[in-house]
């Protein structure tokens, strides 16, 4: 039985910044979602880490938290929502990481004094988007998933993309958009980029201007639907890879994230 041995909190952070549970725009309005609520473990022996991912057909994610060291590697699936609500119940010890023991179709799960057992989960989830944003080709200068190759490059702090997206979040559509125009900061000599929301009648919008550490390539403008705050590490920077209407692909600096979204198309 393999045991990996992991910190509670960035476990349960990881989660939610892999699964990306919150609002999403839909015709009409908005609804509560997730990327999907099964979750793919993938223990490394060489780089003593757990990588979470989760996929539908328009995102996928991939979070890697640091492990114990392990003498084998493993791929294992579990119910996302279940998972968390008995990591939760283990919090309030005095006790910062959680053993999970992969057994033949459970999870046995120890912290501290408590316990608790879930089923392993066997579906058909696809994981070629995943192994796409695992393999996709990520440099400083150039990036590329899929037959995708990216113009726009963006790099800014997580905490102020996460307030941009909870601000423009109040609108209530969970539809933004991204634009970056080149000329702007060829005039100002300053970095930065807007993101906007505006709902379905047009009586609600918002927009905000974001100052970036940097950026490279053309002007660019794209919507899309989802609650980024969630995918934000604090106080890390981040890079956003885009195109006009394109995919949007938001790593950050340590490589330790990667996500794919598809652009939102209205109508």
């Amino acid at each position: 039985m393999l045991i990996i041995n992991i910190n509670l909190n960035e476990l349960i952070e990881g989660i939610g910044a892999a699964t990306l549970k919150g609002k999403y725009g839909n015709t009409g309005g908005s609804k509560r979602s997730s990327i999907d609520n099964t979750l793919t473990f993938i223990v490394s022996k060489d780089i003593p880490s757990v990588l979470i991912s989760c996929s539908s057909d328009t995102m996928a994610s991939m979070v890697r938290v640091s492990i114990t060291p392990v003498n084998e590697s493993k791929i294992f699936k579990c119910d996302a929502e279940v998972l968390v609500k008995y990591l939760k119940t283990f919090k309030g010890q005095d006790v910062e990481n959680v053993d999970i023991c992969i057994g033949e179709g459970f999870l046995h799960l120890v912290c501290g004094l408590k316990r608790a057992k879930i089923a392993q989960r066997i579906s058909e989830t696809n994981l070629d988007i995943v192994e796409k944003l695992m393999s996709c080709n990520i440099s400083d200068t150039n990036a590329s998933f899929s037959k995708v190759t990216f113009n726009t490059k963006l790099t800014l702090n997580a905490n102020i993309l996460s307030t941009a997206i909870k601000n423009a979040g109040i609108v209530g559509s969970a539809i933004y958009k991204l634009d970056y125009n080149d000329e702007e900061r060829t005039i100002t000599q300053t970095h930065t980029c807007v993101i906007s929301s505006k709902d379905s009648t047009n009586s609600q919008e918002y927009d905000e201007r974001l100052l970036l550490t940097n950026a490279e390539g053309e002007s660019a403008t794209v919507e899309f639907t989802a609650p980024l705050e969630k995918f934000c590490k604090k106080d890390s920077e981040m890079f956003i890879w885009f195109n006009d209407d394109s995919p949007i692909l938001i790593t950050d600096i340590l490589g330790t994230r990667r996500l794919i979204i598809a652009p939102y198309v209205r109508g």
